[in-house]
């Protein structure tokens, strides 16, 4: 049986080795960097779904009747809405993390250029 590599598990891994203060080895982390930015888009998909899903509940909070201030206070106190927002984080989480690692892996590269220079 194949086993297979998840964003969650990328993501919870470079999570412990914050949480232990673990010093990342450039190549390590541009590698995770790599396998997060490909599974990204399942995650970007995701997030997509669950903001139409949102907008056809505000609609529908409209279609009868509701104020579009009630229909927001509905809508924002669902859970669908909470999914939403969380997974917009984990996006954005994940986009800044691969900003990280490009930068310190740039950074790595060019110390050890000037070191051999």
């Amino acid at each position: 049986m194949e086993s297979y590599i998840t964003f969650d598990d990328i993501m919870e891994g470079f999570r412990k080795m914050a949480a232990n203060n673990e010093v990342v080895d450039p190549q390590r982390a541009l590698n995770g960097a790599i396998k997060l930015n490909s599974l990204l888009m399942g995650e970007v998909e995701r997030l997509i779904v669950l903001e139409h899903d949102v907008a056809v509940m505000k609609r529908d909070c409209l279609a009868r009747g509701d104020t579009a201030s009630a229909a927001k206070m509905n809508v924002e106190a669902s859970e669908e809405y909470k999914q939403m927002r969380m997974q917009g984080a984990r996006v954005k989480n994940a986009q800044e993390l691969i900003l990280i690692v490009k930068k310190n892996a740039t950074l790595t590269s060019e110390l050890m250029r000037s070191a051999l220079a």
